[in-house]
């Protein structure tokens, strides 16, 4: 999965829509702790990127 700018690509495939789907399933339903989120940063398997 990677992330990319609007103007860039206009729109994701299926394929990339049902990674994202599964990175909002697995992320964002608040079964993973902040501690375990740090962890896999941590671990490379999981990239912070800021903006600004």
């Amino acid at each position: 999965m990677f992330l990319f700018a609007k103007s860039d690509m206009d729109n994701i495939g299926g394929i990339d829509l049902k990674k994202f789907k599964r990175f909002a399933k697995d992320y964002g339903s608040g079964s993973k702790t902040s501690v375990d989120i740090d962890a896999l940063v941590d671990l490379r398997e999981l990239l912070e990127i800021c903006n600004g």
